[in-house]
């Protein structure tokens, strides 16, 4: 599975998060294994920063991409600890898979990237949008933003930065 998120894969975040958390999980120990799950995890969090992170650092939030990195790695290895307490009996990729399966609660702080990484996709398609559309578009996103369950902060940054989408011409 490639691990590279883009503003035209953002919605893939949590699922790329499982996968590396549930793999690194089943074969934690092993070296080889350790390494590439490793790079795997670099890559998501390096490609996240400079796409989603950077997105946000863009419309003013200075140090928002370093913020949401740091928030991200640390999600990442709550969600690996989380599978090795419900793993400590098995070892093989069927039961990594049916894992993620049954593991169908985010945590807080990959719910909200989640959700902000959706929210930043969103939003980049609607830069060329006519004024109309994009606006209709962007109270939308701030409704449903409003309505989910993340952070006060996390819901702070996405809504002002939709703001700023409504304060610009096309």
């Amino acid at each position: 599975m490639n691990m590279d998120i883009r503003l035209d894969n953002a919605e893939m975040l949590n699922t790329k998060i499982d996968y590396l958390a549930s793999r690194y999980a089943v074969s934690t120990g092993r070296i080889e294994n350790d390494l590439i799950l490793n790079s795997a995890i670099e890559e998501l969090a390096t490609s996240f920063k400079k796409t989603i992170g950077a997105f946000y650092d863009e419309f003013g939030y200075a140090g928002a991409g370093k913020e949401m990195l740091e928030s991200l790695l640390t999600g990442i290895v709550d969600r690996i600890k989380e599978y090795q307490d419900h793993l400590s009996w098995v070892g093989n990729a069927y039961m990594a898979a049916r894992l993620r399966e049954s593991m169908n609660s985010e945590n807080g702080t990959l719910r909200d990237l989640g959700v902000a990484a959706v929210a930043a996709q969103d939003m980049n398609n609607l830069r060329n949008a006519p004024p109309h559309t994009r606006d209709e578009q962007i109270m939308q996103l701030i409704t449903k933003v409003n309505q989910s369950k993340i952070s006060g902060k996390m819901a702070d940054l996405i809504n002002n930065c939709a703001g700023s989408y409504l304060n610009t011409s096309a």
